[in-house]
């Protein structure tokens, strides 16, 4: 059983922000240790990763009580963490990871409900990505690219979106990491120009290599 209050007291013990750049590094350490075949799915360098880490968690923590108000933001998440390749093993793995590390940093957590909270929140991102497979929506698309870096912060690909009413869902979030591309390039940028057969006008939008 979640109890709301208890939990929101708990995260609110860490919540500056040294604390949880601990928390989301152990974290981190513990799932690689234990699933080194998951680290090929992260960035190489992992300081953006470990606040997107914490932000989530907030997330849910703060709603915890009314889940269904945090759904859009959960639901983008299993859509995102499709497009990385993640299993249900997977979000099994993390579920692990992350009752470990809270019950390292917060002993008294596994009477809170910490547990039914992640299960809760990985049911929603993985039947989203669910969807997304019934649906035929690609997890990626390869891009091509049309320019060399100019400044060594920035390179142009192209991405042809396939045609149909949800090219949208083709459309990487501000933030989305590509690890194989950036290896090697710390802190570069990529541009990316994207055209598609219904999208009304060329979009462009820049996704960080971290």
């Amino acid at each position: 059983m979640i109890d709301a209050d208890r939990m929101r007291a708990q995260w609110a013990q860490l919540t500056d922000r040294p604390g949880l750049d601990r928390l989301a590094a152990t974290f981190y350490a513990w799932l690689f240790v234990a699933n080194p075949d998951a680290r090929a799915l992260f960035p190489s360098g992992m300081s953006a990763q470990r606040i997107h880490l914490v932000d989530a968690i907030g997330t849910v923590v703060a709603h915890v009580d009314d889940i269904d108000a945090v759904q859009p933001t959960l639901r983008q998440l299993g859509r995102d963490h499709r497009r990385y390749g993640a299993t249900d093993a997977h979000y099994q793995a993390v579920g692990r990871a992350l009752l470990d590390t809270l019950t390292h940093y917060l002993p008294a957590s596994g009477d809170t409900g910490w547990k039914e909270a992640y299960a809760l929140a990985s049911q929603i991102m993985r039947a989203a990505a669910g969807e997304a497979d019934r649906e035929g929506i690609p997890a990626w698309l390869d891009v091509t690219p049309s320019m060399h870096f100019e400044d060594a912060r920035v390179l142009h690909l192209v991405v042809e979106l396939p045609a149909g009413p949800d090219s949208d869902d083709f459309l990487p979030d501000e933030g989305f990491a590509y690890p194989a591309s950036a290896q090697g390039r710390p802190g570069a940028w990529v541009d990316l120009h994207i055209h598609g057969a219904d999208v009304f006008e060329d979009r462009a939008t820049r996704v960080a290599l971290y």
